[in-house]
């Protein structure tokens, strides 16, 4: 019999598309997009060159034959899993091509057919270890809750004939499961030992149960990560103003199995003409329809959840899904199933939905009428309604399983709860992403019952953050456990949660926000870290030691604190207790925070201070020194007796003293005074802390300089802001830049820092390279170029710098004379975020004096620098201008010592006197700009090093090697001061520096001369100082005249 379905394509205005349903496109605008989170995908195959998924996958396996060799997918065929990982976690392209729920999470994708020989199932459990989540798009077609399986007959019972011994498959689902299915075995183990999440296709037979592997949980109470997900077709599906969702008859997808048997861990998503990844090419889609496509819609959800609350482990992001899927639907009257029961004979199930069906049979066919509105279908040649069809083609086997009295005369008709068809309800990723909306014992176990205190028996669902921050913004309420949800049969089934209220316990450091109205019944328990209540819990609620219960919520009931109470959000707001607030134990505190006008309060009706201490605690705010604070206590001032101590958390530079007026018990006269700590604001090596002082005290400083100083009292990047206004980066560059700058021309090409002439025909005073140019000609001039480049890094800054200088020389019979033009621009960037740049011009002399036992050194040096520091400290730029002027000279001895026919050896020894001077200048006005004074400073430094040279002579070039040392000692000049004061007030102070002592330099040279009298250098010197390096570089291009 040949069958063709003429159905007519209507354009829904108001239909949604799937993101559009489950609310992803608004979770996607929010910047989740499942980002580090890696799931697992168990199908057929994966396409790891098509554009959605390339990059996607990170591993991948598949079953192998007995010799060990892999199966090569034909991803022309096995197109299923790429489309089902497409749908998960597809990468985003562009907007005008499909991508994954969660397109930032990648996968494992792992193939877990047999195929052919190969027969070997890959490790499913060691594979899967590290993953969250796992997709199973798969499954078999055995429905354990009827005792049903499909077959060439139609449905049948579950019992089998092995080797002549029966068994029934549907009996015994687990014991099936643990001998015969080594992926499902390992999936249960996997989510029992470790946590993962899996996600099961409910099944496509459109059999009111899931499939075997789907409803495993039934079974075995103890597997509660785990979740089976039927189809919806999202075209069949509007929205009302309301936000009810209307669900018509073909909405539920007629394929998708139902939830008989599992509502307490089952929901439903978009599954029908899913348009995602063409595995038979790389850069096509396709629509695929299936409880396959509505699956990986959960498990992409799941990515995103996971990527929110990283500490929840898999069978919590099944609670939290499942309490957050959408309830607010309006389900049709009935639908139709479409039975696939192992014939080529379709079935057809019509389902009423929490109602009974007409007991008329012309009223059940003028609904499907209705419902098909003269569609017609093509049977043998001959046109029927199709209304008809399924009313000819009604299935049996499911209609007789369930109990229907009142219509047992009809077949294939039924009455199922909503519940039965929507699980939990319709996947909700925004709300998903807002945390438990839900604490359902159903999902609880025994372990979970805890008599805590006062409290009657209650299960806890506990939730530990594990040092993650993370916010619950949903209203939370209960469900009480549902007997007839649960098998009596089921193993590690609860015993003790019947009629239990459910309460909620935090553990783990971090913050837990709850800013719902929750209507949980049970208490709340405060166990470890800190919750932050910005909405209200129902019932008690308890702090134990060390915990922390902060917001500005509402405890519907009691309060008990052994930890810490701190009332408002750091904002001055209260918190309420409508029932008793009791304090006890001698490390237990209620914090108030306050202000320069307004504090915090703990309201409740009565109070109980049995121990601990009351804690003021000043927020960061400015606050006008001496002046008084008022604290109102509200009815708890009747109590302030009976707290250990009332004391002031002191803040980092502010000091409160707390005096009580002579009334103790009267709160408008509890006053906090603010005075300052006579150490505020200290900074080593500069009296700037005084300074920072007086501006403090002051009463006329503007908006700005009180908002820096209410962040400065209170401990917020003290350091960095006091480092900002210090500002010395342009004294801690002195000795390495505008110093240094002489020196380094001086001894440019040179291992001895006052010959810039390395070619000087007689006599250099240092390099033993500087006898080279006697070799080929007695030319009594010379000139060469040298571009260098030097790198600075130190603990407090980073630079720079690059030049050049022109050199012109001349020889004489016991010396020689060198003149040299250099000039360099220099960049540094300091830690404290300011940066100074520099632009010199320096002149330099240098003669050496040979008097045959000794050689005498000698240099000058004068050179200009203009400057431009540039600082932030709050608000806008700063910017300060000025121009320095430096002078140095230097006298020293050295001698050369011939060791051998090629190496010469140079011992050193030298004095420099360096003198610098930096003009007064005033940075542009900005808040804590400063005028600075002019500053001069004189430095006399030793050096004492060696110098070691090979020469090498050929036919047509001489040329040398030297390596040398040089330390250097800093003895008169340690200590750099400069005077300030602030451009807006007039308070003076000095700054500080203290210079680098001790200089080592290290390096290597070399240089060759030709018998046209060109020469050239290369020189690399590396310095090194306390806490600091330097890396110098220089060549250098010339000619002997």
């Amino acid at each position: 019999m040949k069958k063709f379905f003429c159905l007519t394509l209507v354009c829904k205005l108001f239909a949604l598309s799937e993101f559009e349903l489950h609310h992803i496109d608004k979770v996607h605008k929010l910047g989740y997009s499942g980002d580090t989170i890696i799931i697992g995908v168990a199908d057929d195959a994966f396409n790891q060159d098509h554009i959605s998924l390339k990059d996607k996958i990170l591993k991948s396996t598949y079953p192998t034959d007995t010799a060990g060799k892999q199966l090569i997918p034909d991803l022309k065929k096995s197109t299923h899993g790429s489309h089902v990982a497409g749908i998960a976690v597809g990468a985003k392209i562009g907007d005008s091509k499909p991508y994954g729920v969660a397109y930032g999470a990648k996968f494992y994708g792992a193939g877990v057919f047999p195929n052919g020989s190969y027969t070997q199932i890959p490790d499913i459990y060691n594979f899967f270890k590290d993953v969250s989540i796992i997709n199973n798009s798969w499954g078999i077609n055995f429905y354990p809750y009827f005792n049903l399986k499909a077959s060439n007959s139609g449905l049948v019972d579950c019992t089998q004939t092995n080797q002549g011994t029966s068994y029934n498959i549907c009996n015994t689902p687990l014991e099936y499961v643990m001998k015969a299915d080594k992926v499902a075995n390992d999936m249960m183990r996997l989510s029992k030992d470790k946590g993962v999440l899996n996600v099961f296709a409910a099944g496509n037979e459109g059999i009111l149960s899931p499939a075997l592997h789907a409803i495993l949980p039934s079974y075995d109470e103890s597997l509660r990560a785990w979740l089976a997900v039927g189809a919806l077709d999202a075209n069949e599906i509007t929205l009302e103003s309301d936000g009810t969702l209307i669900i018509k008859s073909q909405g539920l997808a007629d394929f998708s199995n139902g939830f008989k048997g599992a509502t307490n861990f089952s929901l439903v998503a978009a599954g029908v003409n899913i348009n995602n990844v063409d595995s038979s090419t790389n850069d096509k889609f396709t629509k695929k329809s299936g409880t396959s496509m509505a699956a990986p819609m959960v498990s992409g959800t799941a990515a995103l959840v996971k990527q929110n609350f990283p500490f929840l482990d898999g069978k919590q992001i099944a609670d939290i899904l499942l309490s957050t899927a959408n309830k607010n639907y309006k389900a049709p009257k009935f639908t139709v199933k479409q039975v696939t029961d192992g014939t080529n004979q379709p079935k057809f199930l019509i389902v009423y939905i929490s109602q009974d069906p007409p007991g008329i049979e012309d009223e059940i066919k003028r609904d499907l009428k209705q419902l098909y509105n003269g569609i017609q279908v093509q049977v043998n040649g001959q046109w029927i309604d199709y209304s008809d069809y399924i009313w000819d083609n009604r299935d049996s086997a499911q209609s007789q399983k369930l109990n229907t009295s009142t219509i047992s005369s009809i077949n294939g008709v039924v009455r199922v709860e909503k519940e039965e068809l929507f699980g939990q309800g319709i996947l909700d990723a925004q709300k998903a992403l807002k945390g438990l909306s839900i604490l359902d014992a159903n999902r609880l176990s025994d372990q979970d019952v805890l008599k805590y205190e006062q409290e009657p028996n209650t299960a806890y669902y506990t939730i530990n953050t594990a040092g993650y921050d993370a916010e619950f913004s949903n209203d939370i309420s209960q469900r009480k456990w549902d007997e007839s949800t649960h098998l009596s049969s089921a193993i590690n089934k609860p015993t003790h949660l019947a009629n239990l209220n459910i309460g909620l316990s935090k553990e783990g450091e971090g913050i837990l926000i709850i800013s719902g109205q929750n209507t949980y019944e049970g208490a709340t328990l405060i166990k470890q870290g800190e919750l932050k209540l910005k909405g209200k819990v129902k019932n008690n609620a308890y702090v134990e030691q060390k915990a922390i219960l902060s917001g500005n919520g509402i405890v519907g009931q009691n309060l008990n604190n052994k930890g810490i109470v701190r009332p408002g959000n750091e904002d001055l707001n209260d918190l309420t207790v409508q029932g008793t607030y009791t304090q006890e134990g001698v490390d237990s505190k209620l914090q108030l925070d306050f202000g320069n006008y307004k504090n915090s309060k703990l309201i409740a009706k009565t109070y109980d201070i049995k121990s601990g201490n009351l804690e003021y605690i000043p927020l960061p705010k400015y606050y006008i020194l001496n002046k008084p604070v008022k604290i109102n206590l509200g009815d708890l001032e009747k109590s302030l007796s009976s707290f250990n101590h009332v004391l002031i958390q002191n803040t980092y530079a502010l000091n409160f003293d707390f005096v009580l007026s002579d009334d103790l018990v009267s709160i408008n006269k509890t006053l906090i005074k603010p005075n300052l700590k006579p150490n505020a604001y200290e900074i080593p090596n500069t009296s700037l802390g005084n300074a920072l002082r007086q501006l403090r005290s002051r009463a006329d400083l503007s908006q700005t300089y009180q908002e820096f100083f209410a962040s400065l009292d209170n401990g917020i990047d003290v350091k960095t802001k006091l480092n900002r206004i210090e500002g010395s980066g342009y004294l801690s560059t002195f000795s390495n830049h505008n110093q240094s700058n002489l020196m380094q021309n001086n001894m440019l090409f040179t291992l001895h820092p006052l010959n810039i002439n390395n070619f000087a025909q007689n006599n250099n005073i240092l390099l033993a390279s500087t006898y080279l140019p006697r070799i080929f000609s007695n030319e009594e001039y010379f000139w060469h170029l040298t571009p260098s480049y030097k790198y600075y890094k130190d603990k407090d800054f980073s630079g720079q710098k690059t030049g050049a200088n022109i050199s012109l020389g001349e020889n004489f019979s016991s010396g020689f004379l060198a003149y040299a033009l250099s000039l360099s621009s220099a960049k540094f960037n300091f830690n404290n975020g300011s940066d100074l740049k520099s632009y010199n011009m320096d002149l330099l002399l240098n003669y050496n004096h040979d008097l045959d036992f000794i050689k005498i050194l000698s240099g000058l040096g004068i050179g200009v620098g203009f400057n431009t520091l540039n600082r932030f400290v709050v608000e806008q730029p700063i910017e300060g201008k000025y121009k320095t002027l430096q002078t140095s000279a230097q006298l020293g001895v050295t001698k050369d010592i011939i060791l051998g026919q090629d190496f010469i050896f140079n011992p050193l020894m030298y004095f420099t006197h360096s003198f610098f001077y930096q003009e007064d200048f005033k940075e542009n006005k900005s808040p804590f700009a400063k005028n600075y004074e002019s500053l001069k400073h004189h430095s006399i430094n030793a050096n004492l090093g060696f110098n070691l040279a090979k020469n090498i002579e050929q036919d047509d070039y001489q040329a040398s090697f030297s390596t040398f040392v040089i330390f250097e000692k800093r003895i008169y000049g340690r200590t750099l001061e400069n005077k300030a004061s602030f451009v807006d007030f007039p308070i003076a102070f000095i700054q500080k520096y203290k210079l680098k002592d001790n200089i080592l330099s290290q390096g290597f040279n070399s240089e060759f001369l030709y018998k046209n009298n060109v020469f050239w250098q290369f020189m690399l010197m590396n310095r090194f100082s306390h806490n600091a390096y330097e890396l110098h570089l220089m060549s250098s291009v010339g000619k002997r005249f």
